[in-house]
Protein backbone atom coordinates (compact mmCIF):
# COMPACT_ATOMS: atom_id res chain seq x y z
CA UNK A 1 0.00 0.00 0.00
CA UNK A 2 1.18 3.12 -0.80
CA UNK A 3 1.79 5.92 1.52
CA UNK A 4 0.84 8.37 -0.28
CA UNK A 5 -3.11 6.56 0.07
CA UNK A 6 -3.02 7.10 3.46
CA UNK A 7 -4.09 10.21 5.58
CA UNK A 8 -1.57 9.67 8.24
CA UNK A 9 -3.83 11.79 10.76
CA UNK A 10 -6.61 9.52 10.10
CA UNK A 11 -4.44 6.22 10.87
CA UNK A 12 -3.06 7.81 14.08
CA UNK A 13 -7.02 8.06 15.40
CA UNK A 14 -7.65 4.97 14.37
CA UNK A 15 -4.67 3.72 16.52
CA UNK A 16 -5.65 5.77 19.67
CA UNK A 17 -9.39 4.38 19.62
CA UNK A 18 -8.04 1.16 19.28
CA UNK A 19 -5.69 1.73 22.05
CA UNK A 20 -6.74 4.36 24.86
CA UNK A 21 -3.44 6.64 23.87
CA UNK A 22 -0.63 7.65 21.08
CA UNK A 23 2.52 8.89 21.60
CA UNK A 24 4.52 11.63 19.17
CA UNK A 25 7.71 11.95 19.28
CA UNK A 26 8.27 15.29 20.77
CA UNK A 27 4.94 16.29 21.04
CA UNK A 28 3.31 14.52 23.96
CA UNK A 29 1.17 11.43 24.60
CA UNK A 30 -2.55 11.64 24.41
CA UNK A 31 -4.96 9.62 26.61
CA UNK A 32 -8.58 8.93 26.48
CA UNK A 33 -10.90 9.25 29.41
CA UNK A 34 -14.47 7.88 29.96
CA UNK A 35 -16.81 10.33 31.17
CA UNK A 36 -19.20 7.95 33.22
CA UNK A 37 -22.99 7.87 32.33
CA UNK A 38 -24.74 10.94 33.81
CA UNK A 39 -29.16 11.01 34.13
CA UNK A 40 -30.58 14.46 33.30
CA UNK A 41 -33.51 15.09 35.54
CA UNK A 42 -34.81 18.25 33.39
CA UNK A 43 -34.98 16.31 30.04
CA UNK A 44 -35.75 12.67 31.85
CA UNK A 45 -32.94 11.46 30.42
CA UNK A 46 -29.66 9.24 30.88
CA UNK A 47 -27.24 10.68 29.28
CA UNK A 48 -24.61 8.28 27.74
CA UNK A 49 -21.11 7.42 28.39
CA UNK A 50 -19.00 10.08 26.68
CA UNK A 51 -14.66 10.48 26.35
CA UNK A 52 -12.73 12.89 26.24
CA UNK A 53 -8.62 13.52 25.63
CA UNK A 54 -6.20 14.40 28.42
CA UNK A 55 -2.52 15.41 26.52
CA UNK A 56 0.71 15.22 28.36
CA UNK A 57 3.65 16.72 26.63
CA UNK A 58 6.03 15.35 29.34
CA UNK A 59 5.61 11.96 27.87
CA UNK A 60 6.73 12.24 24.31
CA UNK A 61 8.45 9.02 23.29
CA UNK A 62 6.58 6.76 21.16
CA UNK A 63 5.99 3.11 21.80
CA UNK A 64 7.25 0.18 19.57
CA UNK A 65 3.31 -0.86 19.10
CA UNK A 66 2.79 2.26 17.41
CA UNK A 67 5.58 1.66 14.99
CA UNK A 68 4.56 -2.14 14.14
CA UNK A 69 0.82 -1.16 13.52
CA UNK A 70 2.16 2.25 11.42
CA UNK A 71 4.05 -0.55 9.04
CA UNK A 72 0.97 -2.96 9.13
CA UNK A 73 -0.97 -0.27 8.14
CA UNK A 74 0.99 1.47 5.33
CA UNK A 75 2.33 -1.78 4.50
CA UNK A 76 5.88 -0.62 4.46
CA UNK A 77 8.98 -1.96 6.88
CA UNK A 78 9.54 -0.77 10.21
CA UNK A 79 12.13 1.64 9.61
CA UNK A 80 10.17 3.44 7.24
CA UNK A 81 6.61 3.53 9.18
CA UNK A 82 9.41 5.20 12.19
CA UNK A 83 9.99 7.87 9.60
CA UNK A 84 6.61 8.42 8.87
CA UNK A 85 5.49 9.05 12.24
CA UNK A 86 9.33 10.95 12.79
CA UNK A 87 7.97 13.09 10.27
CA UNK A 88 4.85 13.88 10.70
CA UNK A 89 5.48 14.81 14.63
CA UNK A 90 7.90 17.11 13.04
CA UNK A 91 5.68 19.11 11.22
CA UNK A 92 3.47 19.23 14.00
CA UNK A 93 6.06 20.32 16.32
CA UNK A 94 7.44 22.94 13.71
CA UNK A 95 3.93 24.42 12.96
CA UNK A 96 3.70 25.10 17.43
CA UNK A 97 7.21 26.12 17.95
CA UNK A 98 6.15 29.04 15.23
CA UNK A 99 3.24 30.01 17.44
CA UNK A 100 0.53 28.35 15.20
CA UNK A 101 -1.97 26.30 16.79
CA UNK A 102 -2.94 22.80 15.11
CA UNK A 103 -6.35 21.47 14.93
CA UNK A 104 -6.48 17.35 15.12
CA UNK A 105 -9.98 15.95 14.05
CA UNK A 106 -11.35 14.11 16.44
CA UNK A 107 -8.30 15.48 18.65
CA UNK A 108 -8.75 18.89 19.57
CA UNK A 109 -6.54 22.08 19.50
CA UNK A 110 -2.78 21.80 20.27
CA UNK A 111 -1.38 25.28 20.93
CA UNK A 112 1.62 27.05 20.92
CA UNK A 113 4.13 26.73 23.71
CA UNK A 114 3.56 29.05 26.59
CA UNK A 115 6.60 28.56 28.28
CA UNK A 116 5.38 24.96 30.13
CA UNK A 117 4.82 23.27 27.54
CA UNK A 118 2.34 22.96 24.62
CA UNK A 119 -1.63 23.66 25.66
CA UNK A 120 -4.40 21.42 24.82
CA UNK A 121 -8.06 22.25 24.65
CA UNK A 122 -9.77 18.72 23.86
CA UNK A 123 -13.13 17.81 22.16
CA UNK A 124 -15.15 16.01 23.97
CA UNK A 125 -16.37 12.80 22.05
CA UNK A 126 -19.32 11.13 21.76
CA UNK A 127 -20.87 7.96 19.31
CA UNK A 128 -24.27 8.16 18.18
CA UNK A 129 -24.24 4.16 18.20
CA UNK A 130 -24.51 4.78 21.73
CA UNK A 131 -28.16 6.65 22.46
CA UNK A 132 -29.46 8.27 25.42
CA UNK A 133 -32.42 6.58 27.00
CA UNK A 134 -35.14 7.95 28.95
CA UNK A 135 -35.14 7.82 32.60
CA UNK A 136 -38.51 8.94 34.54
CA UNK A 137 -36.97 9.33 38.31
CA UNK A 138 -39.67 6.54 40.41
CA UNK A 139 -39.90 7.38 44.15
CA UNK A 140 -41.46 4.89 46.21
CA UNK A 141 -42.34 5.97 49.92
CA UNK A 142 -43.16 3.37 51.11
CA UNK A 143 -40.64 1.31 50.25
CA UNK A 144 -39.02 -1.19 52.90
CA UNK A 145 -35.37 -0.97 52.72
CA UNK A 146 -32.51 -2.00 55.28
CA UNK A 147 -30.59 1.45 56.65
CA UNK A 148 -27.19 1.75 58.81
CA UNK A 149 -27.46 3.60 61.92
CA UNK A 150 -24.51 3.81 63.95
CA UNK A 151 -22.91 -0.22 64.33
CA UNK A 152 -26.44 -1.90 63.65
CA UNK A 153 -28.83 -2.02 60.83
CA UNK A 154 -32.42 -1.06 60.90
CA UNK A 155 -35.67 -1.16 58.88
CA UNK A 156 -37.52 1.76 57.29
CA UNK A 157 -40.74 1.36 59.80
CA UNK A 158 -37.98 0.80 62.80
CA UNK A 159 -36.57 4.18 61.50
CA UNK A 160 -39.76 6.01 60.98
CA UNK A 161 -41.01 4.56 64.49
CA UNK A 162 -38.34 6.09 66.70
CA UNK A 163 -38.28 9.74 64.44
CA UNK A 164 -41.71 10.02 65.51
CA UNK A 165 -40.91 10.38 69.29
CA UNK A 166 -41.75 7.03 71.16
CA UNK A 167 -44.56 5.78 68.63
CA UNK A 168 -45.53 3.76 71.77
CA UNK A 169 -46.05 6.30 74.43
CA UNK A 170 -48.09 8.42 71.70
CA UNK A 171 -49.84 5.27 71.61
CA UNK A 172 -50.39 5.06 75.05
CA UNK A 173 -51.37 8.47 75.59
CA UNK A 174 -54.17 8.37 72.89
CA UNK A 175 -55.40 5.34 74.68
CA UNK A 176 -56.01 7.21 77.93
CA UNK A 177 -57.23 10.12 76.32
CA UNK A 178 -60.03 8.14 74.76
CA UNK A 179 -60.96 6.40 78.31
CA UNK A 180 -61.02 9.66 79.89
CA UNK A 181 -63.28 10.90 77.19
CA UNK A 182 -66.07 8.41 77.79
CA UNK A 183 -65.68 8.91 81.16
CA UNK A 184 -66.80 12.04 80.96
CA UNK A 185 -69.55 11.26 79.08
CA UNK A 186 -70.70 9.02 80.93
CA UNK A 187 -70.67 11.67 83.89
CA UNK A 188 -72.67 13.77 81.74
CA UNK A 189 -75.21 11.17 80.89
CA UNK A 190 -75.67 10.34 85.11
CA UNK A 191 -76.20 13.98 85.70
CA UNK A 192 -79.03 14.74 82.71
CA UNK A 193 -80.89 11.31 84.13
CA UNK A 194 -81.06 12.52 87.40
CA UNK A 195 -82.09 16.12 86.25
CA UNK A 196 -85.04 14.29 84.59
CA UNK A 197 -85.69 11.35 87.68
CA UNK A 198 -85.79 14.44 90.39
CA UNK A 199 -88.42 17.01 88.54
CA UNK A 200 -85.95 18.87 86.84
CA UNK A 201 -84.20 19.69 90.28
CA UNK A 202 -81.06 18.39 90.88
CA UNK A 203 -81.06 19.31 94.78
CA UNK A 204 -84.38 18.45 95.36
CA UNK A 205 -83.38 15.43 97.25
CA UNK A 206 -81.01 17.48 99.69
CA UNK A 207 -83.58 20.35 99.76
CA UNK A 208 -85.55 21.03 103.22
CA UNK A 209 -86.28 23.89 106.07
CA UNK A 210 -83.68 24.70 108.50
CA UNK A 211 -85.00 25.15 112.16
CA UNK A 212 -82.90 26.72 114.38
CA UNK A 213 -81.60 24.80 117.55
CA UNK A 214 -80.43 26.20 120.63
CA UNK A 215 -76.71 25.46 121.50
CA UNK A 216 -76.65 22.89 125.25
CA UNK A 217 -75.52 24.67 127.79
CA UNK A 218 -71.77 24.01 128.27
CA UNK A 219 -71.06 25.21 131.90
CA UNK A 220 -73.06 25.46 135.10
CA UNK A 221 -72.47 28.61 137.59
CA UNK A 222 -73.79 27.77 141.41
Amino acid sequence: MSTNTVNFEELLHDYFIQNGSVTLPGVGTFRMLRISAQVDFASRKMLPPSYTIRFDHRHDTAQRELFDYVAQRIGSTDLEAIRQVNNHAYEMRNLLLNGVPVTWDGFGTILPDSGSGFQFEPERLSYHFIPGVSADRVIRHDAEHQVRVGDQERSRSEMKEMLTHDGPKRRSYNSLHKAALVMTLMAIAIMILRFVTDGNDFSSSRSGKLHPVEAPVTYTFP
